[in-house]
């Protein structure tokens, strides 16, 4: 990923930030593709997007779209899940799923 396209990211998540009416950060060590397919397709009912940033490009696109709290729950390999929807939908769709595989720590 090209300098450029590193920006574009950052912009585009920093709007994705403050649109957001919650955010899950999510340890995503040992999903599966299928399985993120599963869980993105569950999280559209709740108007919701599962996101794998590189945490470097979250902390830059938090500090810009002033949601620092996130930064302290990047530790490790971390997706995001920006709610524009149903936010308790979005974590019972995440807790069930994630119960079901033993994965899915937010």
């Amino acid at each position: 990923m090209n300098k450029e396209q590193k920006t574009a990211v950052v912009e585009e998540l920093s709007t994705e930030l403050k649109d957001a009416d919650a955010i899950f950060a999510i340890d995503y060590r040992g999903i599966s593709v299928p399985q993120a397919a599963e869980l993105r397709s569950g999280l559209r009912d709740a108007d919701a997007r599962f996101r794998v940033v590189k945490n470097r490009l979250t902390l830059l696109a938090a500090d810009k779209a002033g949601t620092a709290e996130i930064k302290d729950h990047l530790q490790g390999p971390t997706a995001l899940t920006l709610v524009q929807g149903d936010v308790a939908l979005a974590a019972k769709t995440i807790r069930r799923l994630g119960d079901e595989w033993e994965l899915l720590e937010f």
